[in-house]
């Protein structure tokens, strides 16, 4: 027999195919394992596997009830049932800026503003474009203070009831002061006000601060968000807060749950995102000796 030639027997052919099986065996076995490292190997972060961000989940049979975390009253709407009335003093250093500022806003012919003619809007809602709006913050002027007056929605329901009554305050007002609020705040709310058959006056002046500040900070700052504003021009860093991609979930949640420890960040959130409005609005129409 030529010794280079190879073994063409019946037992050779099966024990090729049994190795063969063997390998196809192990590979597919190592496929399906976890891919972990020995014990004693040292994992590099760049090298572990990316997955989307994910919430940590509350506790089996966590849940703590809203009026134990944001104090406010049920209050009656002349639509729909009764939803929930934030009320709370803000920004006292402001009291003195504000009635200024506004009494420089360029108006043309029309009379100057007082403060008592302002109303600050913020509101959030569940999503882009039409969606859900469940909390209207304003800060209006009473009594020589400022008032940071929140309107929350506890269910789907209430949403008609808060538009209602933020009808009812917007007829008293003749300026609306906002952030990006000619492209987002008030047209959500003209577009839930017609859903809803709500009829919403709307104050004849809107001064959008995202404009001005874009004006004004564009060059200088890496951008015009509210937040960077507040950092870099308002000297003010938030402590606890919650992402704005987080808040249309972490409503939605709260109806589901009844669980009101993201909703009370969110309500810190509005009413953070409103002291901050005025007190750029001061800033940007003070006069240069007080910039």
């Amino acid at each position: 027999m030529n010794a280079d030639r190879p073994d063409d027997s019946a037992p050779a052919r099966q024990g090729d195919a049994l190795r063969g099986l063997r390998r196809k065996l192990a590979r597919l076995a190592a496929a399906s394992a976890p891919n972990t490292p020995p014990s004693d190997a040292i994992v590099y972060r760049r090298d572990l596997p990316r997955e989307a961000p994910r919430r940590a989940e509350s506790g089996p049979g966590i849940c703590i009830p809203l009026d134990r975390l944001v104090e406010g009253i049920e209050a009656s709407s002349p639509r729909g049932p009764a939803f929930y009335l934030i009320e709370s003093p803000a920004g006292p250093q402001l009291a003195p800026a504000l009635p200024r500022a506004l009494a420089s806003l360029p108006l043309g012919d029309a009379p100057p503003l007082g403060p008592e003619d302002a109303c600050f809007l913020d509101v959030e809602t569940t999503g882009l474009g039409t969606a859900t709006i469940f909390l209207i913050g304003t800060l209006v002027w009473r009594d020589g203070h400022l008032v940071c007056r929140q309107l929350l929605a506890r269910t789907y329901a209430e949403e008609a009831s808060i538009l209602a009554c933020f009808a009812e305050q917007a007829r008293d007002a003749r300026l609306l002061v906002t952030f990006n609020g000619k492209t987002f705040d008030v047209p959500s709310l003209r577009a839930r006000a017609a859903r809803a058959r709500v009829v919403l006056p709307e104050p004849p002046l809107h001064f959008d601060l995202l404009h001005a500040a874009r004006r004004r900070y564009g060059g200088t700052l890496p951008d015009c968000r509210l937040q960077t504003l507040e950092r870099c021009i308002c000297r003010r860093h938030r402590g606890a807060d919650i992402a704005g991609a987080d808040i249309g979930r972490a409503y939605h949640d709260y109806v589901r749950t009844g669980d009101a420890r993201e909703i009370a960040l969110i309500v810190q959130h509005n009413r953070h995102d409103l002291v901050t409005v005025a007190e750029l609005l001061t800033r940007l129409l003070a006069p240069p000796a007080e910039q």
